[in-house]
């Protein structure tokens, strides 16, 4: 754990942590999805169960599956159970939060542009060719692929797939939406809760699945480049 990260979990622990825009929770989120040792994965966990907020939560759900330790699972529970306890929300919104299926990346558009984003997934991850990776992304998604079992088996069926297209329109989309933000700070309009609420949550399933693929050393790149491909998902 770096002397920061050590600096912040420390002021959580003992009730004085202060982060307005929520920069400093991230650092230390970012740091319990890299911990490599128990230890400092325990004491992470202890300052989130203090002070850690709701975004906290699709990290530690994640980990509470890919981690088969006891202490961990009972540190990443009472981390939960934390964060649970401060949340005033409607009630069963509340539980749905802590529902591993609501965390899941919902697919609804066609084969070929899942294939596209599970491709930039495997680029930005220097994973181009590791088809196991691409099979896992699709076990973590609520995704139908049949009648086909595999990502290879989809490639296969489209031999027509144009990945090049798509990347293209994810990248478009990104300079719009972009342009489209700087304009409504420049003109000091305000973001409707919803679009705020959406485009959030939209983000943290993207935190849950990088973390289930255990790629949080890479988990600023993809998820920049996971928010932005999940563009194909909507049309």
């Amino acid at each position: 754990m770096t002397l920061e990260t050590r600096t912040l979990v420390t002021s959580m622990i003992n009730g004085y942590f202060i982060d307005p825009d929520g920069a400093k929770e991230s650092t230390v989120i970012q740091a319990l999805r890299t911990a490599d040792n128990q230890e400092d994965f325990i004491e992470i966990c202890k300052g989130i169960e203090r002070q850690g907020s709701w975004y906290a939560i699709p990290t530690l759900m994640a980990l509470f599956k890919v981690n088969e330790s006891g202490p961990f699972k009972v540190a990443i529970s009472n981390a939960l159970e934390g964060i649970r306890s401060r949340l005033i929300w409607d009630k069963a919104f509340v539980e749905r939060l802590f529902d591993f299926d609501f965390w899941k990346i919902s697919w609804r558009a066609g084969h070929e542009r899942l294939l596209s984003f599970i491709t930039i997934i495997l680029n930005i991850s220097n994973n181009a060719e590791n088809e196991s990776l691409a099979n896992n992304i699709l076990i973590q998604c609520e995704v139908d692929i049949s009648p086909y079992t595999t990502f290879g088996e989809m490639k296969v069926a489209f031999p027509n797939w144009n990945f090049e297209k798509d990347l293209k329109e994810v990248i478009d989309t990104a300079f719009q939406e972009t342009s489209f933000s700087e304009l409504v700070r420049e003109m000091r309009l305000p973001e409707s809760l919803e679009t705020q609420f959406k485009n959030t949550v939209v983000g943290m399933k993207c935190d849950y699945l990088i973390t289930l693929l255990k790629l949080g050393a890479q988990h600023k790149d993809i998820h920049i480049a996971m928010s932005m491909a999940q563009c194909l998902n909507y049309k």
